[in-house]
């Protein structure tokens, strides 16, 4: 039986439903997977916490919720490989360098719109984390056409901006700052 005392001390009644009748409304079962069919951000499923006041990703509060709360310093990772998959039994929680290696950003060779990983079209960028080194991969191309867009898509602000620019310093407004 489900409590809804919380309800009482709610000035609009009603209008609050727990959790898990509010996240199994946005499940959609199969025999494998609990597929997530509400609101996604990057593919994974997101769900707002009622309790916690704040947007979660599905999963993570599935495995919490269904499983028990996540380690320090460890991830939930979907052995399934679906990120919008929010099943007890697909999820597993990872060191946050076993999670990175069973990605495959390291061994990918082509980037999401399908062009290659090699010499001339490969940016790559490396992060430590913790004591953890995590080399990360961009496509050139990609990279490339997301700045022009951005250019494009930004020119008005960025000549406003060199305007500005440009006159504090005929103004001398800039030398006074330093």
């Amino acid at each position: 039986m489900t409590n809804y005392s919380y309800l009482v001390d709610n000035p609009r009644p009603g209008t609050m439903k727990p959790n898990i009748d509010r996240f199994m409304k946005k499940v959609e079962f199969s025999d494998e997977h609990w597929l997530w069919v509400g609101g996604t951000s990057s593919g994974y499923g997101v769900f707002w916490d009622n309790e916690a006041q704040r947007l979660v990703r599905a999963h993570i509060w599935s495995y919490e919720y269904f499983v028990g709360p996540v380690p320090d310093g460890y991830e939930v990772h979907h052995q399934c490989k679906y990120r919008n998959c929010v099943a007890p039994g697909c999820l597993q929680p990872l060191s946050k360098p076993d999670h990175y290696t069973t990605r495959n950003y390291h061994t990918a060779t082509h980037c999401p719109k399908g062009h290659p990983y090699d010499d001339t079209n490969t940016l790559t960028s490396v992060d430590s984390v913790n004591g953890n080194v995590y080399v990360h991969k961009r496509c050139a191309v990609c990279t490339k056409e997301s700045k022009k867009r951005y250019r494009q898509n930004n020119k008005e602000k960025r000549a406003e901006y060199q305007r500005s620019y440009r006159q504090q310093l005929k103004d001398g407004r800039m030398l006074e700052e330093l």
